[in-house]
């Protein structure tokens, strides 16, 4: 599985996370069942910085941005869950419209990963192409030697004919003579 692929996969389980603590939010999330969320959460951004470390260089600049934002996203929800949760509110407007624009976000995070992926596809094709190039010139460096290798075969078999074909006269003539 290629490092951008886990890290979108592993965005998709901080999202999941965070939505989960919206759904308990409403129904009153006690502070123990929000820290086990917000450790787990934790965790998942956790790995998706170790994540970003293997990724290859051509990459890495720019998940390590996407990472940051995502991190600063995360420690922004759980400050403003942390909030909500000790001044006992419900889901506002204002909290609805940043669900919103959490979404917005999310999508387009989605669409920059996509474009990773493909770079990192690019990439790699680029890379299939060029050993496939120098593959070829080895076969075709092979077929010309095997070719000159057969044009010697050939003159080959014509030398070992003539001497075969002396061979067989002068033991003739030899035959003859001693007779």
């Amino acid at each position: 599985m290629s490092s951008s692929k886990r890290f979108e996969d592993l965005k998709d389980e901080l999202s999941s996370v965070e939505e989960r603590i919206r759904v308990q939010g409403r129904h009153q999330l006690n502070e123990w069942t929000l820290n086990r969320m917000c450790s787990e959460g934790d965790a998942i951004v956790e790995l998706m910085r170790r994540e970003v470390e293997s990724t290859p260089t051509v990459v890495q600049k720019e998940m390590h941005c996407n990472w940051s934002e995502v991190s600063k996203s995360w420690n922004a929800f759980k400050g403003d869950v942390r909030n909500r949760c000790a001044s006992d509110e419900t889901l506002t407007t204002d909290d609805n419209l940043r669900r919103g624009i959490g979404i917005i976000e999310r999508t387009n995070d989605s669409v920059l990963r996509a474009q990773m992926v493909s770079r990192e596809s690019e990439s790699i094709g680029h890379e299939v192409i060029s050993e496939l190039t120098e593959q070829r010139e080895s076969l075709v460096r092979t077929r010309d030697r095997l070719d000159g290798t057969n044009d010697d075969l050939k003159k080959t078999r014509v030398l070992l004919r003539s001497i075969n074909r002396r061979l067989l006269t002068n033991k003739f003539y030899y035959r003859f003579i001693k007779k």
